[in-house]
């Protein structure tokens, strides 16, 4: 059973996924878990940690124990739990038992269920049940369109990490161009996995021109005209780095930083990659039906 959940959770569902990434990017589990007041307040949060070992270091577990040790019974009664996936037994036993309130999940055990059996997951020791058929007074709700996909990913990469397999450069127009004497352009960075999904590098990226700063930019006519598609790509694949060298730094300094960046920005999402290799990956550059158009039309083709 769907039980819709409120916006007014959405942002903390956010914040468990997040910390289900932080787990997965440890070697663990991607679950995380927030406990809340009755009036909003976050009191304490937890990320999966069974990777030492101990496969009792859920989350949720940890949350109960925590409530059970600082908050009174009415309190607990009138607090939250937001939750990555809803409960396993184990924790929707600890759950009820310290007497907590409702639980809001952004992922549900029956989806968790079809989601490990398409990956071929050897089921696990505990049954997974709806926290419902454990602990029939608590009130859960979920799952949340949108963050459940997520998590799916997530736990995807868990048992079946994907490399890298090249860099993708998406060029758009910025915006509606309607000013024929400049031209902006957004660039947005991503690896593409063996497995056809994507994990966004960098999306504040992009350039801009003027008839003032575009050499062969005659007055009058409209900048693109100025502009080819190798100009495009090249400036492309600069403004995507490395950047410059500045304040003392080398380039080296330059490259070293964005190779480990980028590094960083994978293994954020559970992805371990070496900087080394990641400078080795082909490098494509893709223009934007609109981008190809603008160029086009400032030529008068087609």
């Amino acid at each position: 059973m769907i039980v819709p959940v409120d916006d007014r959770d959405v942002n903390l569902l956010r914040r468990c996924v997040d910390l289900a990434a932080e787990a997965l990017a440890a070697g663990d589990e991607p679950f995380g878990s927030v406990l809340v007041d009755a009036g909003g307040r976050v009191l304490a949060e937890d990320r999966n940690r069974v990777g030492g070992g101990d496969h009792t270091r859920h989350p949720e577990f940890a949350l109960a124990r925590w409530a059970a040790d600082h908050l009174t019974p009415a309190d607990r009664a009138a607090a939250t739990v937001y939750t990555s996936g809803e409960h396993c037994p184990m924790c929707a036993a600890a759950h009820a038992w310290v007497g907590l309130g409702r639980v809001v999940y952004a992922s549900s055990a029956e989806q968790l269920a079809s989601w490990l059996r398409t990956l071929a997951v050897p089921p696990p020791p505990v049954r997974m049940l709806p926290i419902r058929d454990v602990a029939p007074g608590v009130a859960g709700e979920g799952p949340a369109p949108g963050l459940a996909e997520r998590v799916r990913d997530l736990h995807r990469r868990f048992h079946r990490p994907a490399s890298p397999t090249r860099l993708v450069t998406s060029v758009d127009v910025d915006g509606r161009e309607a000013d024929p004497s400049e031209m902006s352009v957004s660039a947005r960075h991503e690896a593409e996995l063996a497995d056809g999904g994507r994990v966004v590098l960098l999306d504040d990226r992009g350039w801009g021109l003027s008839r003032r700063s575009a050499p062969g930019a005659d007055e009058g006519h409209d900048i693109w005209a100025a502009q080819t598609v190798d100009d495009i790509r090249a400036t492309a694949r600069v403004v995507v780095g490395p950047d410059e060298p500045f304040g003392g730094r080398s380039s080296k300094d330059m490259a070293d930083e964005h190779w480990t960046h980028l590094q960083q920005t994978l293994r954020r999402h559970g992805i371990a990659v070496d900087a080394a290799r990641l400078r080795r990956l082909p490098h494509d550059i893709v223009l934007s039906e609109r981008v190809l158009a603008r160029l086009g039309g400032a030529r008068g083709d087609g």
